[in-house]
């Protein structure tokens, strides 16, 4: 299964959650690949009211997923947190695959 596939497939299992404020797979899409570690999270952070995050909606994470070369937890405030989270286990940052157990954000 390729990532626009996959990103099909979460639409369809994930349709009474596309119009809220969250993020399906924190990490670019090249990551999904067997690896030694995934790296969970809760949720996405932030406030999901947050004018500024209201508009990154699940949906517009999917629709980005497969051509998504960032990761998140890479390119914003926890990067320090991630960072050195993976780098003590040994493993590339951009590499691990790396996202949230609940997609939307509480």
């Amino acid at each position: 299964m390729n990532a626009t596939q996959l990103a099909e497939a979460a639409r369809k299992h994930l349709r009474s959650l596309l119009d809220k404020s969250g993020e399906v797979l924190y990490s670019g899409a090249a990551s999904l690949k067997p690896g030694p570690i995934y790296f969970l999270g809760l949720n996405p952070g932030g406030d999901p009211e947050d004018p500024l995050l209201s508009s990154l909606t699940i949906a517009k994470s999917l629709a980005d997923l497969p051509t998504k070369t960032e990761n998140s937890y890479l390119d914003t405030i926890w990067s320090d947190v991630h960072c050195c989270n993976v780098a003590l286990l040994g493993c590339l940052p951009h590499s691990t695959s790396t996202s949230g157990a609940l997609p939307h954000r509480t």
